[in-house]
Formats: C-alpha cells, sequence, structure tokens
C-alpha cells in the first residue's frame, strides 16, 4: 500500500500543477509572437446577508435601547448647538459694546482737540508784544538790539533751538 499512497501523492501534485498551468494559460490567447489576454467576464458579487436569530424580545429590547441612545444625543446636541449660539451672540454684543466705546472716545478726543486749539489761539492773542517790549525798555532797562546784533540759524526743527556753546561773533 506504500506504493499506492506515493503514486497518489505524484498524481495530486501533477494535477495540482496542471490547474497552476492552467490558471497562467486559461485566460490567453496564442498568436505568432505574443500572448494576448483575452478579458475575463466579471460575475456580480452577490452578497449574503446573515439573518439573525434572535427573539422578537430581545430584539424589542435593542430598537428601544437604540431609539433612547438617539433621543439622548440629539438632546445632547442640541443643548450644546444653543451654548454655542449663546455664546456667539454675547460675543457680538461685547463687541458692539467695545465699537460704541471707541466711537464715544474719538468723539470726545475730537472735543477736547478743538478745545485746546481755541485755548492756545487765545493764549497767543493774549500777548501784547508792544506792552512786553514797553515794560522791558523802560522798567526793567533793557535795550533793543540792533539788526547787525541779531544773528539767525536755520534748523531743521523750527519750533526749538538749544544753545549749547557761545555763540560766534563774525
Amino acid at each position: 500500500m506504500g506504493c499506492r499512497t506515493r503514486a497518489n501523492e505524484y498524481y495530486a501534485t501533477m494535477t495540482q500543477r496542471q490547474v497552476q498551468l492552467n490558471r497562467h494559460t486559461e485566460h490567453t490567447v496564442e498568436g505568432n509572437v505574443v500572448r494576448k489576454s483575452v478579458p475575463k467576464k466579471q460575475e456580480p458579487v452577490r452578497i449574503r446577508k446573515r439573518k439573525k436569530k434572535t427573539t422578537s424580545i430581545s430584539a424589542a429590547k435593542a430598537l428601544a435601547s437604540q431609539r433612547r441612545r438617539l433621543i439622548a444625543l440629539g438632546a445632547i446636541g442640541s443643548v450644546i448647538f444653543i451654548a454655542l449660539c449663546a455664546v456667539m451672540l454675547n460675543s457680538l454684543e461685547k463687541g458692539n459694546a467695545l465699537a460704541m466705546e471707541v466711537e464715544s472716545k474719538e468723539s470726545e478726543l475730537n472735543a477736547l482737540t478743538v478745545a485746546n486749539d481755541a485755548r492756545e489761539y487765545e493764549i497767543d492773542s493774549s500777548v501784547d508784544l508792544n506792552y512786553v517790549i514797553e515794560v522791558a525798555t523802560q522798567e526793567l532797562g533793557m535795550v533793543r538790539s540792533n539788526l547787525s546784533q541779531v544773528v539767525t540759524y536755520s534748523t531743521k526743527n523750527s519750533e526749538y533751538l538749544q544753545q549749547l556753546a557761545k555763540v560766534p561773533a563774525d
């Protein structure tokens, strides 16, 4: 019997090799030069649905449990949505309040600038140079300078000149 099993094994391996060889050549057409593959017809895939073996009571419990979960998720989602809406409305209200405050501060700044300019003009117009010259020459004994004594300097900043050394005599 040992020989028969070896013979059976030999025939089995030969059959397997033949099947493998047929797999490679099954979908080809032999021509003069190169084998060309023949498109294989694809069969539609059929999906079998499993039938669950459940009793009607356990199915009803599972359905009720799913409904409770969906209701709970819907409630949680709606609470989160309402909270986000409230936060957004609050931030919009704060933004509007800040915009109104900025607008009022700008109008206050404009009013103060106008008042400051008016006060500066009033101060500038209240100084009478003729009176200052009269008091300086008559009461304080100062003497007016000649045009030859006046030295002018040009600066980039015309509002302020600081003397750091003696003025050179020409």
